[in-house]
């Protein structure tokens, strides 16, 4: 037999780092992450998107608060208390720009002032910039995963309800609704729902937002997800969208 084995040859691009004795905190990792927000003009669109008119009274804008509770969240921290503790970190605070750091009241106050219209001019703009890295990762075939996941709640936190709790029985939740593209481990949509919500609930108009979501460039779908997720409504629109599509993640397919 011939060998057709071949040396691949890659150089990888050099990444020049620099440290100092100052602002060496637990979260020195955040440093190229917040230089790749600034580099994508992240903080500069949600500012356009979500201005503060008062800053000088405030002392702190609202892209301010959305980038800390957005660092936080990398970091694995999701609870308020837990936010305002992390904006005290000298280096959290110069990576922000914040002159002090925040108290749970103000992060508070501010998300409940942006309300519903907040929440979908957030989510419109997350699927806007889905859809620029999805134009600029040139890719043409796509795998699509759904899936959803349950987050317990405690207290009375509006929208949580009892419902499939594998890892708190009985507690309140949420059941959320997730679309990943596989190849580049982005997601794609997210949806939030009640804790009483079935697997496939909100299924078809999901996917058709997902569907809106993609540019011309990606030609091929390959949809995959558990069982629950599949209806006849679902069939239908991955036949009209020309999507191939697989359950079960055991491989059999339909």
């Amino acid at each position: 037999m011939k060998d057709t084995n071949k040396n691949v040859k890659f150089k990888s691009k050099d990444i020049k780092s620099s440290f100092t004795g100052s602002r060496m905190t637990l979260y020195g990792g955040l440093a190229p992450i917040m230089k790749f927000f600034k580099k994508d003009k992240i903080s500069g669109e949600l500012n356009s998107l979500f201005p503060t008119r008062d800053y000088s009274s405030l002392k702190f804008s609202k892209v301010q608060l959305m980038m800390s509770v957005i660092m936080a969240s990398l970091c694995g921290i999701n609870r308020i208390n837990g936010i305002a503790t992390f904006t005290h970190d000298e280096l959290v605070k110069a990576l922000l720009g914040l002159k002090k750091g925040l108290n749970k009241d103000v992060i508070s106050t501010c998300f409940k002032k942006l309300g519903q219209r907040g929440a979908i001019m957030l989510h419109e703009y997350s699927l806007k910039k889905v859809r620029t890295w999805l134009s600029k990762s040139q890719l043409r075939n796509i795998t699509i995963d759904v899936d959803s996941t349950v987050f317990t709640v405690y207290g009375k936190q509006e929208g949580a309800e009892r419902g499939y709790n594998h890892t708190n029985r009985g507690a309140k939740s949420y059941h959320c609704l997730l679309g990943f593209c596989s190849q580049m481990k982005l997601i794609l949509n997210n949806w939030f729902r009640t804790g009483s919500a079935y697997t496939s609930n909100g299924i078809v108009d999901f996917t058709k937002q997902i569907s809106v979501t993609l540019p011309g460039k990606i030609t091929h779908v390959f949809y995959r997800a558990d069982s629950g997720f599949f209806n006849g409504k679902l069939f239908d629109l991955l036949e009209e969208l020309g999507w191939k599509y697989l359950k079960n993640w055991d491989g059999s397919t339909l």
